[in-house]
């Protein structure tokens, strides 16, 4: 394979650098991986791409959007002229993209309000621990202030969690690793949460400081998220936002922020 395939492919690869299954995929990244050159384009490709997402997700629908929907509901039901219905082709395709468009507004409004920038990474870091089997995890007895010796031992040199739930006792954890990147997984007794701790600036992620949490939800499944320079904490949960924000009360056992 040659540098100028290897970085067509390249080009249709995610951001994630999941390759799908596809052999011809694996073989670009891993290519990527050892040689400098394509290294570096690889990870200016992942920035841009990241930019872009990103930039997509801060626009918002117009204002007259609202208005514009009742205008042309209003005319539609006033038309007289059978040849002027639905089934006429003219029509129908103005319908379709002004569904598409109010769509699309929709789906940006509330991505904007229930999401962050590498939200989609996050899931992924999220859904890989899940899905690993229990017996990954290594039991232990600590409390999570003292974990970053544990995971140090283990081969993380960068561990940060939120001070105030330094006293959380943590009954199993376990080091993976997300594009390279690794991961902290742990799992809190009393209340039950799995918590997961990584390098968020590599990722494009960026997310609450201060000791502000970002809260979101999906499939039943619920996260709290917050930062400190490059490092992001994640706090999951199995069920939906009020059950997360009263573990959040019960750890802080005070009054937490939220962005």
């Amino acid at each position: 394979m040659t540098i100028k395939q290897i970085k067509s492919l390249l080009l249709v690869c995610p951001p994630t650098g999941n390759d799908g299954g596809d052999p011809r995929l694996k073989k670009a990244l891993q290519a990527a991986q050892k040689d400098p050159e394509l290294r570096a384009a690889w990870d200016t490709q992942v920035k841009f791409d990241r930019r872009v997402a990103d930039g997509l997700r801060a626009i918002a629908p117009p204002p007259s959007l609202m208005a514009a929907a009742t205008n042309v509901e209003s005319h539609l039901s006033h038309r007289t002229v059978p040849t002027m219905s639905l089934r006429d082709p003219a029509i129908l395709s103005v319908v379709i993209a002004f569904v598409l468009l109010v769509g699309l507004g929709i789906w940006l409004v509330f991505g904007k309000m229930s999401s962050f920038p590498g939200a989609s990474e996050t899931w992924e870091i999220v859904s890989m621990g899940d899905s690993a089997p229990a017996d990954r995890l290594e039991p232990i007895t600590l409390k999570l202030d003292v974990l970053d010796d544990w995971f140090a031992m283990k081969g993380m040199d960068q561990f940060w969690a939120p001070t105030e739930l330094g006293n959380l006792d943590v009954v199993g954890a376990r080091l993976f690793y997300f594009a390279d990147i690794p991961v902290a997984m742990g799992v809190g007794d009393q209340p039950l949460v799995s918590f997961y701790a990584f390098n968020g600036t590599r990722l494009g992620i960026s997310v609450p400081t201060d000791g502000k949490w970002k809260l979101v939800t999906r499939d039943r499944k619920a996260i709290a998220v917050t930062g400190q320079g490059d490092m992001v904490f994640v706090i999951e949960i199995d069920g939906d936002r009020t059950d997360l924000q009263r573990i959040l009360h019960q750890l802080y056992a005070s009054k937490y922020s939220e962005q």
